[in-house]
């Protein structure tokens, strides 16, 4: 008895372990899954491969494979894979998962995919440019956002920017941009570069004037954006100014000679004294010698210093223009008479002090009425891109081709 009782207990033991050995994973096949690729930009496809071998690791042909999530599965050519191709329209860490059925693992073989989504956004570094554009040669700070993925160095990126051609181009240097990242991997400058304008017929539009920026991650993902380019935001200027009174010399009163009890006060015309002043010059922009070229030259305009056909105001304030007033003449001498010294020489202050004012007044209106024509010949005067400025900001008040006026006196 106690012998049958051993051999019982070896036979159960036995039956035990075989059990244990078919349940396990010593006699099941294999999955493996894995996805290519692991990062992607929402809507691009990730392909999920399920890798199926028995339990010799030779391929596992006609195993139905399940995939999590669900996409079309085919075979591929060494009877051993099944490929489901799948995207996803949000952010995050999503998982995948495989199965074969118990005989493959009795778990799914699993993954995941990040999923991000990334955008970008352009300013110009120029304070006073409007928020939707760039700004001609100026530095621009484009700033990348990402989501779905916690960091962001894993991915790669690379701009390009190329002009949107509408209208006629005229550039003066170029038109690369260049993009130089920074130590913040989303952060990213442009260049100092030059941009380009197009000459449409009577105005400029800013949406004429546009790159368009592209972005691309990781080789594959792209965000393309258009940013108009506008001028910079430059005030140069040339500030005129005018002595209040005129050069001109009321000498003292003297006796006619030969004449008693009458007197006279020689009055000696002279210009107003011109002077002017730049102010606001850029520096920093591609056309900042034509500028200084064209302020410059409004500068010697205002002096009366090229010709009239120029832009020149050598009409203006003038000894001719304070006679012109008093209704003289000629080259003079010029005499204020009286009864008295004293009488002479009120009429003589009188005739220049009336004189002056209103050729004062009349010089400056027609400052001002030229406005159109001395921008023009200035812009003509300083260079082409210059010149284009003047369609862009004074053809719709003055013109094509602005009245260059005159004083009555010339």
């Amino acid at each position: 008895m106690k012998r049958k009782y051993q051999i019982v207990t070896s036979w159960v033991f036995i039956t035990g372990l075989l059990g244990c050995c078919r349940a396990g994973d010593s006699d099941s096949g294999t999955i493996t899954l894995e996805a290519q690729p692991t990062i992607v930009a929402t809507n691009q496809i990730v392909t999920l491969k399920a890798t199926v071998l028995k339990k010799d690791k030779s391929a596992a042909s006609g195993v139905s494979v399940t995939f999590n999530p669900g996409g079309k599965a085919v075979t591929d050519s060494t009877g051993a894979a099944k490929i489901s191709n799948i995207s996803w329209t949000s952010v995050g860490q999503k998982p995948c998962t495989a199965s074969a059925g118990v005989d493959y693992n009795p778990n799914p073989a699993s993954t995941t995919v990040d999923v991000y989504k990334a955008d970008f956004v352009a300013v110009s570094d120029e304070p006073q440019s409007p928020d939707t554009g760039l700004t001609d040669n100026r530095n621009g700070t484009v700033t990348i956002t990402v989501e779905g993925i916690a960091d962001p160095s894993v991915l790669s990126f690379s701009f390009l920017a190329t002009p949107v051609a509408q209208g006629r181009l005229i550039n003066k240097k170029g038109t690369k941009i260049s993009f130089i990242s920074t130590q913040k991997a989303l952060v990213w400058r442009t260049s100092e570069t030059y941009w380009y304008g197009s000459l449409p017929d009577k105005s400029c539009e800013g949406d004429r004037n546009a790159y368009r920026f592209v972005l691309t991650v990781n080789g594959n993902y792209i965000v393309s954006k258009e940013y108009p380019m506008v001028w910079p935001f430059e005030a140069p200027l040339m500030v005129p100014s005018v002595s209040d009174q005129s050069l001109t010399k009321i000498h003292e009163p003297e006796p006619v000679p030969g004449i008693a009890n009458w007197y006279r006060c020689l009055i000696e015309f002279g210009d107003f004294t011109k002077s002017a002043q730049i102010i606001g010059l850029p520096t920093s922009d591609q056309y900042s010698d034509e500028t200084a070229k064209e302020e410059s030259f409004h500068v010697s305009q205002w002096k009366g210093e090229v010709p009239d056909d120029k832009g020149g105001q050598s009409d203006c304030f003038t000894a001719k223009g304070i006679k012109w007033w008093i209704n003289w003449v000629g080259t003079g001498p010029w005499y204020v008479f009286g009864h008295t010294a004293d009488e002479a020489k009120a009429l003589a202050m009188e005739k220049v002090i009336t004189a002056e004012f209103k050729e004062d007044k009349i010089s400056w209106d027609i400052f001002k009425a030229d406005r159109g024509y001395m921008e023009l010949k200035a812009k003509e005067h300083a260079g082409y891109n210059a010149a284009f400025t003047y369609h862009c900001m004074y053809e719709s008040t003055y013109g094509p081709n602005p009245v260059n006026h005159h004083h009555p006196a010339y």
